[in-house]
């Protein structure tokens, strides 16, 4: 039951915020006072501009399976000796970035 909390607390973590930019992009729109059939074609514009990055690389992995396969299983390898402590400084690091940014965009 602990497990489920806590795996429920990270994915809420991790999701709220990724969505802050979306967040953010609404409330600009609602105090610059743009129309609501403009707004909606600015949302629907930046989902697709969200969606897109992993569209392509869908379309990379069908394209090119085997030599992606070949570079990751070498990244994987190269990852696997180094001390896993320093990976995950570096992705908390990048972590804390991202979520101060996403804070100054909705305070400011």
């Amino acid at each position: 039951m602990k497990g489920m909390i806590m795996l429920g607390i990270i994915v809420f973590l991790i999701e709220f915020v990724t969505a802050l930019p979306y967040f953010y992009s609404i409330l600009l729109m609602n105090h610059l006072t743009i129309e609501p059939s403009s707004s909606i074609f600015i949302i629907i514009g930046y989902n697709l501009v969200m969606v897109l990055p992993s569209l392509l690389l869908l379309g990379v992995n069908i394209m090119f399976k085997e030599r992606l396969q070949q570079f990751l299983n070498k990244i994987r390898s190269k990852l696997n000796e180094a001390p896993i402590s320093s990976l995950l400084v570096a992705i908390g690091v990048v972590g804390a970035v991202f979520f101060n940014i996403g804070l100054r965009g909705i305070l400011n």
